[in-house]
């Protein structure tokens, strides 16, 4: 009988580390994401702010298609 109580409360403790775990990896994952969202516009925006003779319709639709 205690082995099983000590099996459920292992089991527990084991989904509680991999909650926090998923938790972890999803912020993560945001961070990640906003960090490219923010190199992607300051790469437009850097694009833009390139004299006109300087700037190609192919570099701009190549910033634009990510």
């Amino acid at each position: 009988m205690d082995e099983i109580m000590a099996e459920q409360k292992q089991q527990e403790e084991l989904q509680q580390e991999n909650e926090v775990l998923d938790k972890k990896q999803l912020k993560a994952a945001k961070k990640l994401e906003k960090r490219r969202e923010n190199r992607k516009i300051q790469m437009i925006w850097m694009e833009m702010r390139k004299p006109l003779e300087e700037k190609s319709l192919f570099s701009l639709s190549r910033l634009l298609s990510f």
